[in-house]
C-alpha cells in the first residue's frame, strides 16, 4: 500500500451508481485549503471501513517519508471530509502539507452516497468492509434522506429494483445485497449500543467478531448486548455464545445471590455454593480445584461439593479438592457418594518450616492429599502426582486458612489447560484464581463470607489489571479468622 487513494479501482466511483457529484476546476486540487479549516464529521467516519494496525503504521511511514502524495476530498458546500480521513490525522500529527480536491454535492444524504460509493473502489477491503458497503448503500438508495421517492419508468422502484441495481453494479446476487443490508443495520446499531470501537473488531483485517455474531447481537434485549458487547470487543470471549454464557451465568447468579464482581477473565460471588452453583450453567466448567474446611464438622462439605461437580463439570472434566487427612476416609465416602470416579491421589508438598503439628495424632504434616475425581473418562494430558509450594511459601497473608501461590500455580498448572474454565466453591481470598490469571484460564469464584469475598474481588482486579492495588494487598497480615485448619 502506497497511500489512502492508491488503494481504490481504476475505474471511477460513478461507475457504481451513477452519481458521484463534481468539483470546480475539473477536479483540480485546491492549495487554498489548510488542516484548521476542514471538519470531520463523526456520521460520515462511521461509513468508512476501519484500517488494521499495520495499515495505518504503513500508511503513516509512507505519508512522513513521501509526504501527501494524494489529494483530500472535502465537501465544497459545508468544509467537511469526505475521503482522507486516515491522511489528516497524519498530517495534522506530523505537520505535513496537503491538497483538498473539492466536491459539490446537494445535501447529506448525497455526502454519505458519495462516501460510501467512493469507499467500494477500495481494493483491500476484507470481506466484512464489502459487506458493510454494500449494504449501507442499499440503505440510503431505499430511504434517501430529505427527497422524495425514487420513481422508476412504471413507478416507485421497489426494494427488489434497489437490490437488484447494487447487485449487478457490485457483481453479487441480489440477495446478497439484503443479507449485506442486514449486517450493515445491525452493526450500526451494535456500534450505537457498545460504541465505535467495535466496528474495528468487525471490519478490519485485526478483526475477532463475525458478522453472523455481529447480528446475533443486534437482536439481543439492551442490557444483555451491551454486557455481551463488551466481553466480545475487550477480547474476554471470541465468540457470542461464549459472551452470552458469561453474561447469562452472572445474571443468575445476581438473582440468586446478589452481586458478583466480574473482570476480564474472573467472577468472584458471594454466596452458599449450593445456592450459586443451582445458578450455573450445567457442564460448564473444565475444573473445579478447590481447598474445602478440613475439620470434622465440614465433611458434609465435602459431599455438596461433588454433588455440585456432578452438574457443573463438562463431560471428562476434573475436581480436584484438597484435603486434610485426619478424617480422610470420611471425606473419600463423601465425594464418592455424588457419582463422580475416583481418579487418584496426588502429594502437595509444602517443604521448609510448614509442618502443620496435628496433635491429637502427633504428627508433623508435611504434605496434603488432593482428591482427584473425574466426570466420566479423563481425557486432559498426563500429570505427575506429586505437587508442591516453594520452600517456606507458608502465605497467610490474605486468609488463615490460605494456601500459597506458588503451590496453587502448581496444581492449577498440572491439572488444567491453557483456557480452561476453573471454579472455586471455596475460594476464601481467591489464591486459586491468582494462578488461574496467571496461567490464562478464566476463573470463577465463590465465597459465603462477604468480607473475604470483597478482599478476593480486590486480589483478582489488582492481579488481572496489573494495579499498583497488588502492592498494597500484600502488605496486609491475614485479616479474617474462622478458627484453625491443618
Amino acid at each position: 500500500m502506497t497511500q489512502e487513494e492508491s488503494r481504490h479501482e481504476s475505474s471511477s466511483p460513478a461507475s457504481l451508481n451513477g452519481f458521484a457529484g463534481h468539483s470546480p476546476a475539473g477536479n483540480a486540487p485546491n492549495p487554498a485549503w489548510t488542516a484548521g479549516h476542514i471538519r470531520v464529521d463523526p456520521e460520515f467516519v462511521a461509513l468508512i471501513p476501519p484500517l488494521s494496525t499495520d495499515e495505518r503504521s504503513q500508511l503513516e511511514s509512507n505519508v512522513r517519508e513521501h509526504g501527501c502524495t494524494d489529494s483530500l476530498v472535502v465537501w465544497r458546500e459545508e468544509g467537511l471530509l469526505l475521503d482522507g480521513h486516515n491522511r489528516l490525522g497524519i498530517c495534522r500529527t506530523h505537520d505535513i502539507p496537503f491538497a483538498v480536491r473539492e466536491v459539490s454535492l446537494p445535501d447529506r444524504a448525497a455526502a454519505r452516497r458519495w462516501i460510501i460509493t467512493y469507499q467500494l473502489g477500495r481494493r483491500n477491503l476484507t470481506a466484512e468492509g464489502m459487506s458493510v458497503l454494500r449494504g449501507m448503500l442499499y440503505l440510503e438508495q431505499k430511504k434517501p434522506e430529505g427527497r422524495p421517492e425514487k420513481l422508476g419508468h412504471n413507478g416507485p422502484v421497489s426494494d427488489g429494483d434497489t437490490a437488484s441495481s447494487i447487485a449487478e453494479q457490485t457483481g453479487v446476487s441480489p440477495r446478497t445485497v439484503k443479507r449485506d443490508a442486514a449486517f450493515a443495520a445491525a452493526l450500526a446499531d451494535v456500534a450505537e449500543a457498545i460504541g465505535d470501537d467495535v466496528r474495528e473488531k468487525v471490519l478490519s483485517r485485526d478483526a475477532r467478531i463475525s458478522r453472523k455474531d455481529v447480528v446475533a447481537l443486534s437482536a439481543l434485549p439492551d442490557e444483555e448486548k451491551l454486557a455481551a458487547g463488551r466481553l466480545l470487543v475487550n477480547g474476554s470471549c471470541r465468540r457470542l455464545s461464549d459472551a452470552l454464557r458469561d453474561v447469562r451465568q452472572a445474571e443468575a447468579v445476581e438473582s440468586a445471590t446478589g452481586s458478583p464482581s466480574i473482570g476480564a477473565h474472573f467472577a468472584m460471588v458471594n454466596g452458599d455454593l449450593v445456592d450459586v452453583g443451582d445458578g450455573l450453567d450445567a457442564e460448564s466448567f473444565d475444573a473445579i480445584i478447590t481447598d474445602p474446611p478440613y475439620p470434622k464438622e465440614y465433611i458434609d462439605c465435602y459431599a455438596k461439593l461433588a454433588a455440585a461437580a456432578t452438574r457443573l463439570l463438562r463431560p471428562g472434566g476434573s475436581l480436584v479438592a484438597m484435603a486434610g487427612q485426619s478424617y480422610l476416609p470420611d471425606v473419600i465416602a463423601a465425594m464418592c457418594s455424588a457419582g463422580l470416579s475416583y481418579h487418584w491421589m496426588l502429594a502437595y508438598l509444602t517443604p521448609g518450616g510448614q509442618a502443620v503439628q496435628i496433635w491429637p495424632r502427633k504428627v508433623n504434616t508435611f504434605w496434603k492429599p488432593l482428591l482427584w475425581f473425574v466426570k466420566g473418562k479423563y481425557d486432559g494430558p498426563w500429570c505427575g502426582d506429586v505437587s508442591k509450594s516453594d520452600t517456606n511459601d507458608n502465605d497467610k497473608r490474605f486468609h488463615n486458612w490460605g494456601q500459597s501461590e506458588s503451590g496453587m500455580v502448581d496444581i492449577v498448572r498440572r491439572l488444567s489447560r491453557p483456557g480452561d474454565r476453573v471454579l472455586d466453591p471455596f475460594a476464601g481470598a481467591a489464591t486459586t484464581g491468582i494462578a488461574c490469571l496467571r496461567l490464562g484460564r478464566e476463573f470463577t469464584g465463590i465465597e459465603l463470607d462477604e468480607k473475604k469475598c470483597a478482599l478476593a474481588c480486590d486480589r483478582l482486579r489488582a492481579e488481572s489489571f496489573g494495579s499498583s492495588l497488588a502492592a498494597e494487598l500484600s502488605g496486609q497480615s491475614a485479616l479474617f479468622s474462622q478458627g484453625e485448619q491443618s
